[in-house]
């Protein structure tokens, strides 16, 4: 049968197909190249089938769900700890703070400085701390909740993260403290090692939430991996982001602990080409398809996918950045309720 457009839309959008890879090569046989064929489906270099994308995708976009906060947020009962991701740190002391260095050009130019605030005041704010979860932590707190905001070898190992996060905890918390896990990028896998592979754990993690983890690893990864005499070992960060690593080791050896609950959110955007992400998220489209500029949205699926969160970039999950449509509190807030709602 002469395959057409028309016949094949109506094969690829009735649910979640699934082909094989001879099948696939077939159907890009019989299509015209006009037709973008390429565009439709997604091809995974570590699995025999092809995942063909349908409705479900428009069906996980969280639109306007954290523009803005609400009133009736519920806190859960146990407490809580942030966790980064890498190239990552808890506070990061910045010298000397923007704001200062925008006081001194206005005064070398001549226009008068604000009235009210002393020399004492001023020198005060020559330095800034800048947060990684900015505000998060706070908010939370303010909220009544017991909030940890981990600190990990930024540029180490799954491993070596994982056993520091361990420590952390322990030295924090005590023993037998049950934990919610709220990870960011990388720190979605540190935490993963943590609750399956460390087995002098003094505490209980009793969910995990991941924002923009690479569970499936990322392109990008693989293209310094392949461009970059890098060796291929567990012990090389960069190897253990790549697919080949996430999807053919890691995974396999870091299974789900059932007595856990996992929860992950991931978020596409489509920068401008002065964004500093567009190079990465254009390579990401075109490999892996929508994504926030460092991760996918295919590889941000872990546990239960809470959804797609719509135009937010890598690092505007962290509330880096203000936006109109997007409230990064809002989206942390939302994760507290949902642990409260499975009471967590």
């Amino acid at each position: 049968m002469q395959l057409t457009h028309d016949v094949l839309s109506s094969h690829l959008f009735e649910g979640h197909s699934i082909l094989s890879y001879g099948a696939v090569l077939k159907l890009k046989l019989a299509l015209k190249p006009s037709l973008r064929f390429r565009n439709l489906v997604q091809l995974s270099p570590f699995h025999s089938q092809v995942v063909l994308k349908s409705k479900q995708l428009s069906e996980d976009i969280v639109l306007d769900k954290f523009n803005a906060l609400r009133n009736d947020y519920r806190m859960p009962q146990y407490p809580i700890v942030l966790c980064h991701g890498f190239f990552g740190f808890d506070q990061l002391l910045i010298l000397p703070n923007p704001s200062t260095v925008k006081r001194k050009l206005l005064s070398w130019f001549g226009y008068e400085q604000p009235q009210g605030k002393s020399d004492v005041q001023y020198a005060a704010e020559d330095y800034k701390l800048w947060e990684y979860f900015k505000g998060v932590g706070k908010e939370l707190r303010a909220r009544g909740l017991t909030v940890l905001i981990a600190r990990v070898p930024p540029f180490g190992t799954v491993e070596e993260r994982a056993q520091v996060l361990n420590g952390f905890i322990t030295a924090n918390l005590g023993e037998g403290t049950k934990v919610n896990l709220i990870a960011h990028s990388m720190g979605g896998l540190d935490c993963r090692y943590l609750i399956s592979r460390v087995e002098d754990k003094k505490f209980e993690v009793a969910s995990l939430t991941t924002v923009s983890t690479p569970h499936h690893g990322s392109s990008i990864a693989d293209i310094i991996v392949q461009n970059v005499p890098l060796p291929k070992v567990p012990g090389n960060t960069i190897y253990q982001l790549s697919q080949e690593y996430c999807d053919t080791e890691f995974n396999p050896e870091t299974p789900d602990d059932p007595r856990v609950l996992y929860f992950s959110y991931g978020s596409r955007c489509k920068p401008s080409w002065t964004n500093p992400f567009y190079y990465p998220w254009k390579l990401l489209k075109q490999k892996e398809g929508p994504n926030d500029g460092m991760v996918s949205c295919q590889s941000a699926r872990w546990g239960q996918y809470m959804g797609t969160i719509e135009n937010v970039d890598h690092l505007e999950l962290l509330n880096w950045k203000v936006k109109e449509d997007f409230n990064a509190m809002a989206l942390y807030l939302e994760i507290m309720d949902t642990l409260n709602k499975k009471g967590l």
